[in-house]
């Protein structure tokens, strides 16, 4: 009951941060290389105190394997969210959605095939089928445009965002998910001021309550994620992960 519960936070924290994005970037104009610099500036503010507290690092996260590890999630989060926010600009959310929703489908099958001890039958099925039957009803509901800024966040999640999610379940065997997400959003930062050169001034004009408000919902939203993916099996939670952003 109480995994139910936090299910629904996440999900809830989760459509309510992407709804506040889409408005920061398409109504408010800020720029995606700039909400993306301060959106992880404060992931990682938020996250620093639960770090500083509660931090609980494996001495093996310091061994070259895991390190590498590391670097490649952080790798893969500074592109997939680049590529997701400036295609956030171009898109309307409930064109961008039955995209993402594809994501946990493939997480569902990559996890099974790399990670024996999560394959269950009967949870890949239900996984297929409810991934297949969101998608649809996104589908049927809406008529989809797919513009050519779509396709790159298609690849990224039919191909990027299932190792994503491998690559986060294994290094949180050796790091709690407060140290995890601060620490991986404190490198992505890095990355990202070194590759986007963002102008910060526009900021100034700007009332930074919903930039906040929706890095709170994510970190949230995140961190339950994380712990769910250390407390059920990862092929479980894929079934209620079906509208994430990406981070």
């Amino acid at each position: 009951m109480f995994q139910a519960v936090l299910t629904f936070i996440a999900a809830v924290s989760q459509a309510g941060s992407s709804t506040i994005d889409k408005y920061i970037v398409s109504k408010q104009r800020i720029n995606f290389k700039v909400y993306l610099i301060v959106s992880f500036f404060l992931i990682a503010l938020f996250t620093l105190p639960f770090f500083i507290i509660f931090h609980d690092i494996k001495p093996e996260a310091s061994q070259p394997f895991w390190i590498f590890l590391m670097l490649i999630g952080v790798i893969i989060t500074t592109v997939v969210n680049i590529v997701y926010y400036s295609i956030l600009r171009h898109e309307k959310l409930s064109e961008i959605e039955p995209v993402l929703l594809l994501a946990p489908l493939f997480t569902v099958i990559l996890t099974s095939l790399i990670l024996t001890e999560e394959r269950n039958m009967l949870m890949i099925i239900l996984a297929i089928i409810s991934s297949l039957a969101l998608v649809w009803a996104h589908l049927k509901k809406k008529h989809l445009s797919f513009h050519k800024y779509l396709i790159p966040l298609l690849l990224l999640s039919i191909f990027i965002s299932p190792i994503s999610a491998i690559i986060s379940k294994k290094l949180l065997t050796v790091y709690d998910p407060f140290s995890f997400e601060f620490i991986r959003t404190s490198l992505a930062l890095f990355f990202m001021i070194l590759l986007l050169h963002p102008n910060l001034k526009p900021l100034k004009n700007k009332s930074p309550k919903y930039l906040i408000y929706t890095n709170i919902l994510t970190t949230i939203a995140w961190i339950i994620v994380y712990f769910s993916y250390i407390k059920i099996n990862d092929l479980y939670y894929s079934l209620f992960k079906q509208k994430n952003q990406p981070r």
